[in-house]
């Protein structure tokens, strides 16, 4: 936190009042609009008050304060008196007094306090005294906004309530079994791949034992699990939108929402069926793995992965307008209800990690998607940086709560006719391959970039080695023999070409047959567990 000097303060003179800034006469005492400002600047991002400044026909000069000290004295004892304000954010660098052209301006530095002090409200109720800053003004905050920030005070994530009505029955079990599934790939001979489910939700805090001894579900395994007509009964706005358009033709070219199509809704289905088009178009050098294969993934595969994760986690699905999710080639926006919980600079600079439902943080990580140490956004910036790519826009937004990031990726040497390639070119299902896999013997090196192919989580896995990879698949498809190759490569962890392969494999070998035709058919398990391979 720097310090302004006189020269500062008459640079910020020539400017008008902006969101982060404040000019108050306080000539002889605090004036009461002071606590408003404090309020706005502290339930926002911070700001600047100085006091002893005037206005004049729209031209701000400096009047002074009579007594420098005792104006600081008099908000020093204010700020600690709880019947004015409900909370001292500042500390001694926050107030200072400069000399400027002979007379003197008290600075007043309000920062962005932690989310467990908001909201900073005047008065004895934060919903007639929660102010916000809105160019130029502060405005009181709506009763929306202000149990947005209640909400936020909890040191114990938002998630960890137990969904009382329900069991662990009443949550989508496809979409338990095939989290399963990608939990044992991703996380070979871990302890907790023998146990049953129930006990698994138990440790991990996705469910909890009532007063009865009644195993319930939580809010993080109704949101990761449960099907959308139960979540939006204990979350009345939720909704989780993708949307894609790959020219400038208004309509969508896809989309996947709760309502487009007949699956779970669920936040680990929505990132199953969204992360393989996110990185649809995302150009993969050519490069060749220890077993001479192709490496499909890449650092931006992952990054943007990354996102999509995030996004699901710290929303504040009590929030309006749910998770929105706009892709266009080579520019994505991620938007989700509620804002960071630490500072945007904090956030960007890595280290420190506050999620708002840190239940469903764990579950993600589990399965490597996502990560703990709070350096993604740091990984991200650097990472647009070293490409040349604009600046990874951040944005919070209020009234309602929300947070925006836009990517852009596009190279230089981009045509413009590449506008029209890449996701919609992609398989996908299993079953709309011609004449089944043994018939792709060129095509299957030209599948797709996958879901997961390298681990972007907190550490790296061990390599999974083929028959493990081709025993899971014939475990998989032995429960749910309709299931597409987006939805057995996500359960999986594998990228859609690694999955192709292994398919083509296990159809060579005789393990694996094809029934019916490519559109509607079906596969058929002939041996589970062929000790030969």
């Amino acid at each position: 936190m720097k310090k302004l000097t006189a020269d500062d303060i008459i640079k910020l003179l020539a400017a008008p009042e902006t969101d982060r800034m404040e000019f108050k006469e306080a000539k002889n005492a605090l004036p009461q609009s002071f606590w408003e400002s404090y309020s706005a600047f502290a339930n926002a991002d911070g700001g600047l008050i100085l006091l002893g400044v005037k206005e004049t026909d729209g031209q701000y000069h400096i009047q002074g304060v009579d007594d420098a000290e005792k104006l600081m004295h008099e908000l020093w004892n204010s700020v600690n008196n709880r019947q004015k304000i409900s909370a001292n954010i500042l500390f001694n660098r926050c107030i200072y007094a400069v000399d400027c052209v002979g007379k003197t301006v008290v600075v007043v530095d309000v920062p962005r306090p932690s989310c467990h002090d908001r909201p900073v409200f005047v008065g004895p109720n934060p919903y007639t005294g929660s102010y916000r800053r809105n160019g130029e003004g502060d405005y009181r905050c709506s009763e929306e906004a202000v149990d947005a920030m209640l909400r936020n005070r909890s040191h114990e994530g938002g998630d960890h309530q137990i969904v009382e009505n329900l069991t662990i029955a009443d949550l989508n079990q496809d979409t338990l079994r095939r989290y399963r599934n990608r939990l044992q790939m991703r996380r070979e001979g871990a302890p907790w791949n023998e146990i049953e489910i129930e006990e698994l939700l138990l440790m991990t805090g996705a469910a909890r034992r009532d007063e009865q001894g009644i195993v319930r579900p939580t809010l993080a395994a109704l949101l990761m699990f449960g099907n959308f007509g139960y979540i939006v009964g204990e979350f009345p706005h939720y909704f989780v939108d993708y949307i894609e358009r790959l020219d400038d033709n208004p309509r969508y070219s896809d989309r996947i929402s709760p309502l487009t199509a007949d699956w779970s809704g669920n936040l680990y289905d929505f990132y199953s069926r969204v992360a393989s088009r996110l990185t649809a178009d995302v150009k993969t050098p050519f490069a060749l793995d220890k077993e001479m294969y192709r490496i499909d993934d890449t650092p931006i595969h992952k990054a943007i992965r990354e996102c999509l994760a995030n996004t699901l986690v710290h929303a504040d699905f009590y929030g309006r307008r749910g998770i929105v999710i706009e892709k266009r080639f080579r520019h994505i926006t991620f938007s989700n209800p509620g804002i960071f919980r630490v500072p945007l600079d904090v956030a960007i600079a890595g280290g420190t990690s506050d999620a708002r439902n840190d239940v469903l943080f764990t579950l993600f990580a589990l399965v490597e998607i996502g990560e703990k140490l709070g350096t993604g956004l740091f990984q991200l910036f650097a990472l647009w940086k070293e490409h040349g790519w604009p600046e990874p826009q951040l944005q919070e937004q209020f009234d309602p709560e929300r947070t925006v990031l836009t990517l852009d990726y596009n190279d230089p040497e981009d045509k413009a006719g590449e506008t029209n390639r890449g996701i919609e070119n992609q398989s996908n299902d299993i079953e709309n391959q011609p004449n089944g896999i043994e018939n792709q013997s060129n095509g299957i090196e030209n599948q797709s970039n996958g879901i997961e192919n390298q681990s972007n989580g907190i550490e790296k896995t061990p390599q999974i080695d083929i028959k493990q990879q081709q025993d899971r698949i014939l475990f998989c498809l032995s429960e749910a023999p309709k299931l597409s190759a987006k939805e057995l490569a996500s359960d999986l962890g594998l990228s859609e070409r690694t999955l192709m392969r292994r398919l083509a494999e296990l159809q060579s070998s005789g393990r694996l047959h094809r029934v019916g035709p490519d559109k509607g058919g079906h596969w058929e398990v002939l041996d589970k567990n062929d000790e030969s391979i």
